[in-house]
């Protein structure tokens, strides 16, 4: 078991537990059930949500959703951090 963090909206949610061969859909997944986000909420696709591991973006396509924590390099203690497209106007011309 690999444990996690990932930060959403400025806080940390410490201890995300995943397994190795979790892909990156699935540590989304739990995630969600871990905050209790609602069903209309829950984004994967780098178009509503970007999830990233330092300067490594881990949504970047559709084949990335089913990489494995393993295929990334994961390990205990890594932080992630979970954005929302449309609250850093990601694409917007202003």
């Amino acid at each position: 078991m690999i444990y996690i963090i990932i930060v959403y909206k400025g806080r940390k949610y410490c201890d995300i537990g995943i397994n190795e061969m979790d892909t990156i859909k699935q540590i989304l997944e739990k995630f969600y059930n871990e905050i209790k986000i609602n069903e209309k909420e829950r984004f994967y696709t780098k178009e509503k949500v970007i999830f990233k591991n330092g300067d490594t973006t881990l949504n970047g396509d559709e084949a990335s959703l089913n990489k494995t924590a393993g295929d990334m390099g994961l390990n205990d203690d890594d932080t992630l951090e979970l954005l929302r497209t449309e609250e850093i106007n990601a694409g917007k011309n202003n």
